[in-house]
Protein backbone atom coordinates (compact mmCIF):
# COMPACT_ATOMS: atom_id res chain seq x y z
CA UNK A 1 0.00 0.00 0.00
CA UNK A 2 1.43 3.38 -1.04
CA UNK A 3 2.14 5.92 1.67
CA UNK A 4 -0.22 8.90 1.50
CA UNK A 5 1.55 12.16 0.69
CA UNK A 6 1.20 14.73 3.47
CA UNK A 7 0.22 18.25 2.43
CA UNK A 8 0.14 21.22 4.73
CA UNK A 9 -3.15 23.12 4.84
CA UNK A 10 -1.31 26.43 4.32
CA UNK A 11 0.89 25.25 1.46
CA UNK A 12 4.04 25.00 3.56
CA UNK A 13 6.58 22.57 2.09
CA UNK A 14 9.73 20.83 3.28
CA UNK A 15 12.60 23.24 2.68
CA UNK A 16 10.53 26.40 3.27
CA UNK A 17 12.07 28.95 5.61
CA UNK A 18 10.38 30.92 8.38
CA UNK A 19 12.02 34.06 9.74
CA UNK A 20 11.77 35.66 13.16
CA UNK A 21 12.87 39.28 13.33
CA UNK A 22 13.85 41.53 16.19
CA UNK A 23 14.15 45.28 15.74
CA UNK A 24 14.84 48.05 18.21
CA UNK A 25 16.44 51.50 18.07
CA UNK A 26 20.01 50.25 18.36
CA UNK A 27 20.07 47.02 16.42
CA UNK A 28 18.04 44.10 15.22
CA UNK A 29 18.39 40.78 13.55
CA UNK A 30 16.87 37.69 12.06
CA UNK A 31 16.67 34.04 13.06
CA UNK A 32 15.75 31.51 10.39
CA UNK A 33 13.99 28.16 10.71
CA UNK A 34 13.90 25.59 7.91
CA UNK A 35 11.06 23.09 7.57
CA UNK A 36 12.53 19.58 7.72
CA UNK A 37 9.27 17.60 7.85
CA UNK A 38 5.50 18.03 7.66
CA UNK A 39 3.54 16.66 10.60
CA UNK A 40 0.03 16.26 9.29
CA UNK A 41 -1.95 19.10 7.73
CA UNK A 42 -1.25 21.72 10.38
CA UNK A 43 2.16 21.09 11.97
CA UNK A 44 5.77 21.27 10.82
CA UNK A 45 9.13 20.23 12.23
CA UNK A 46 11.77 22.96 11.91
CA UNK A 47 15.44 23.49 12.76
CA UNK A 48 17.29 26.76 13.07
CA UNK A 49 19.72 27.53 10.26
CA UNK A 50 22.65 29.93 10.01
CA UNK A 51 22.80 33.15 8.03
CA UNK A 52 25.47 35.21 6.26
CA UNK A 53 25.92 38.88 5.42
CA UNK A 54 25.81 39.62 1.68
CA UNK A 55 25.34 43.40 1.67
CA UNK A 56 25.74 46.58 3.73
CA UNK A 57 25.33 50.32 3.34
CA UNK A 58 26.61 53.49 4.99
CA UNK A 59 23.82 53.69 7.57
CA UNK A 60 24.52 50.66 9.81
CA UNK A 61 22.28 48.37 7.78
CA UNK A 62 23.27 44.88 6.73
CA UNK A 63 21.56 42.48 4.37
CA UNK A 64 21.59 38.82 5.31
CA UNK A 65 20.42 35.60 3.70
CA UNK A 66 19.53 32.27 5.31
CA UNK A 67 21.78 29.30 4.56
CA UNK A 68 19.53 26.29 3.87
CA UNK A 69 20.73 23.02 5.41
CA UNK A 70 23.48 24.77 7.41
CA UNK A 71 22.10 24.01 10.85
CA UNK A 72 22.29 26.47 13.72
CA UNK A 73 21.44 23.82 16.32
CA UNK A 74 20.47 20.18 16.66
CA UNK A 75 17.15 21.05 18.31
CA UNK A 76 14.04 20.12 16.33
CA UNK A 77 10.93 22.17 17.03
CA UNK A 78 7.46 20.89 16.14
CA UNK A 79 5.09 23.81 15.68
CA UNK A 80 1.54 24.43 14.53
CA UNK A 81 1.27 26.57 11.41
CA UNK A 82 -1.01 29.57 11.89
CA UNK A 83 -2.40 32.29 9.68
CA UNK A 84 -0.24 35.37 10.05
CA UNK A 85 -1.53 38.14 12.28
CA UNK A 86 -1.57 41.79 11.37
CA UNK A 87 -1.50 41.09 7.65
CA UNK A 88 -3.97 42.51 5.13
CA UNK A 89 -6.57 40.24 3.59
CA UNK A 90 -7.81 36.86 4.74
CA UNK A 91 -6.10 33.52 4.44
CA UNK A 92 -2.72 32.77 2.97
CA UNK A 93 -1.54 35.51 0.65
CA UNK A 94 1.78 36.34 -0.95
CA UNK A 95 2.44 40.04 -0.62
CA UNK A 96 4.38 42.39 -2.90
CA UNK A 97 7.50 42.19 -0.73
CA UNK A 98 7.49 38.38 -0.94
CA UNK A 99 6.14 37.88 2.57
CA UNK A 100 3.52 35.26 3.26
CA UNK A 101 0.72 35.11 5.81
CA UNK A 102 1.69 31.77 7.44
CA UNK A 103 3.62 31.73 10.73
CA UNK A 104 4.81 29.53 13.59
CA UNK A 105 5.42 30.44 17.22
CA UNK A 106 9.09 30.03 18.17
CA UNK A 107 9.27 32.14 21.36
CA UNK A 108 6.86 33.07 24.14
CA UNK A 109 5.06 36.40 23.95
CA UNK A 110 3.26 38.23 21.19
CA UNK A 111 6.52 38.97 19.32
CA UNK A 112 7.54 35.31 19.21
CA UNK A 113 6.23 34.47 15.72
CA UNK A 114 8.36 33.49 12.73
CA UNK A 115 6.83 34.14 9.31
CA UNK A 116 7.03 32.19 6.08
CA UNK A 117 8.96 34.57 3.92
CA UNK A 118 10.40 34.46 0.43
CA UNK A 119 12.43 37.65 0.26
CA UNK A 120 15.81 37.46 -1.43
CA UNK A 121 17.53 39.62 1.21
CA UNK A 122 16.68 40.60 4.79
CA UNK A 123 17.77 44.09 5.85
CA UNK A 124 18.24 45.11 9.46
CA UNK A 125 19.92 47.81 11.52
CA UNK A 126 23.05 46.52 13.21
CA UNK A 127 25.53 47.72 15.80
CA UNK A 128 29.22 48.08 14.94
CA UNK A 129 29.88 46.37 11.66
CA UNK A 130 30.87 46.82 8.04
CA UNK A 131 29.21 50.25 7.85
CA UNK A 132 31.54 51.67 10.51
CA UNK A 133 34.64 50.85 8.49
CA UNK A 134 33.05 52.16 5.30
CA UNK A 135 32.11 55.47 6.96
CA UNK A 136 35.58 55.85 8.45
CA UNK A 137 37.63 55.08 5.36
CA UNK A 138 35.18 55.87 2.50
CA UNK A 139 32.89 58.62 3.85
CA UNK A 140 31.94 59.98 0.40
CA UNK A 141 30.82 56.54 -0.74
CA UNK A 142 29.16 55.62 2.57
CA UNK A 143 26.82 58.62 2.70
CA UNK A 144 25.37 57.72 -0.72
CA UNK A 145 24.51 54.09 0.00
CA UNK A 146 21.14 53.00 1.43
CA UNK A 147 20.05 49.35 1.24
CA UNK A 148 16.43 50.37 1.74
CA UNK A 149 16.64 52.20 -1.60
CA UNK A 150 18.60 49.52 -3.46
CA UNK A 151 22.12 50.93 -3.19
CA UNK A 152 24.93 49.45 -1.14
CA UNK A 153 27.93 47.13 -1.18
CA UNK A 154 26.94 43.64 -2.37
CA UNK A 155 28.82 40.32 -2.39
CA UNK A 156 29.35 39.04 -5.93
CA UNK A 157 29.92 35.30 -5.66
CA UNK A 158 29.92 34.41 -1.94
CA UNK A 159 28.85 35.90 1.41
CA UNK A 160 31.29 37.94 3.49
CA UNK A 161 33.15 35.95 6.12
CA UNK A 162 34.71 38.89 7.98
CA UNK A 163 36.03 42.46 7.56
CA UNK A 164 39.35 41.25 6.12
CA UNK A 165 37.75 38.97 3.53
CA UNK A 166 39.27 39.17 0.06
CA UNK A 167 35.94 38.45 -1.65
CA UNK A 168 34.90 40.57 -4.63
CA UNK A 169 32.07 43.05 -4.10
CA UNK A 170 30.11 45.46 -6.24
CA UNK A 171 29.22 48.96 -5.04
CA UNK A 172 25.80 49.91 -6.43
CA UNK A 173 25.24 53.66 -6.38
CA UNK A 174 21.84 55.40 -6.29
CA UNK A 175 22.32 56.69 -9.85
CA UNK A 176 22.74 53.16 -11.23
CA UNK A 177 26.53 53.14 -11.50
CA UNK A 178 28.36 50.02 -10.37
CA UNK A 179 31.97 49.67 -9.26
CA UNK A 180 33.76 46.43 -8.36
CA UNK A 181 36.19 46.22 -5.45
CA UNK A 182 37.73 43.78 -2.98
CA UNK A 183 36.06 43.94 0.44
CA UNK A 184 39.20 44.20 2.60
CA UNK A 185 40.64 46.91 0.33
CA UNK A 186 37.39 48.89 0.35
CA UNK A 187 37.35 48.77 4.16
CA UNK A 188 41.12 49.43 4.46
CA UNK A 189 41.41 46.30 6.58
CA UNK A 190 45.23 46.10 6.57
CA UNK A 191 45.44 49.72 7.74
CA UNK A 192 42.79 49.08 10.39
CA UNK A 193 44.62 46.00 11.63
CA UNK A 194 47.94 47.90 11.81
CA UNK A 195 46.43 50.93 13.58
CA UNK A 196 44.51 48.90 16.13
CA UNK A 197 46.91 45.95 16.30
CA UNK A 198 44.13 43.52 15.51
Amino acid sequence: MAKKEVKNRYGVQVGDIFNWSSHDEDEGGYCFYQVIALRGETQVAVRSIRKKVIAFDGHCREGVVPLPNVWGSDEILVRKVLEGTGTPGAGLKIFEDGACGACIKVFEGWLGYAYLDRREIYIYHTGRGYSDFLREYQPEIAKQLDLNKGSGVFAIDRPFEWFGDDCPVVIRYPDGREQEAILKELLHWDEERTNRRI
